[in-house]
């Protein structure tokens, strides 16, 4: 596996290393001890699988406030998203700055996004499934989220949405947090 930085602050694009023969592949997803070595997280308290049927649906950009601060590994099984986070950390040098990557399960990248940074995702085909790992038990009374039109988060495609959750929609933006 490959480990590299990205723009935000203590979040990482994970390269699984495939490993192919005549039946077809094995790609190792988790690795206890290279994660330690990286002082990463290494304790998976839940598992989430989403499924989006059409092109442009957005989901996000959701995070949980504190003691449920949570980190999340992200990874697109089918199809093409485009990933974006949104630095909610105050002490943070990345704080309001936010970063998008597309996963895609051609490409077979993990996302690791680190605890107080806000995160969504934009499909980009349809008929997508995105799985997720959390480093903590969702929370309703402590989920929060910031609203995608916010004018601080910059990312391609903003404009292409077209189905978004109202939930998602009602969003606070960040002079209301």
């Amino acid at each position: 596996m490959i480990i590299n930085k990205t723009p935000i602050r203590g979040s990482y694009i994970i390269k699984p290393k495939n490993y192919f023969d005549s039946r077809g592949y094995f790609e190792k997803q988790f690795c206890n001890s290279l994660y330690k070595k990286k002082n990463l997280n290494t304790v998976w308290k839940q598992i989430n699988k989403s499924f989006n049927k059409k092109k442009y649906t957005f989901r996000g950009l959701h995070y949980q406030k504190k003691p449920f601060t949570e980190i999340k590994i992200v990874q697109c099984l089918k199809g093409k998203i485009l990933d974006i986070l949104f630095d909610l950390r105050k002490n943070s040098k990345t704080y309001l700055k936010s970063y998008s990557t597309q996963l895609s399960e051609k490409k077979s990248e993990l996302l690791y996004v680190p605890a107080g940074v806000a995160h969504g995702y934009l499909t980009l085909t349809d008929n997508v499934e995105v799985m997720y790992f959390h480093s903590k038990i969702y929370s309703k009374k402590y989920s929060s989220g910031i609203n995608i039109m916010e004018k601080k988060i910059k990312f391609e495609l903003k404009k292409k949405i077209k189905k978004i959750s109202l939930i998602d929609k009602k969003l606070k933006f960040l002079n209301e947090v």
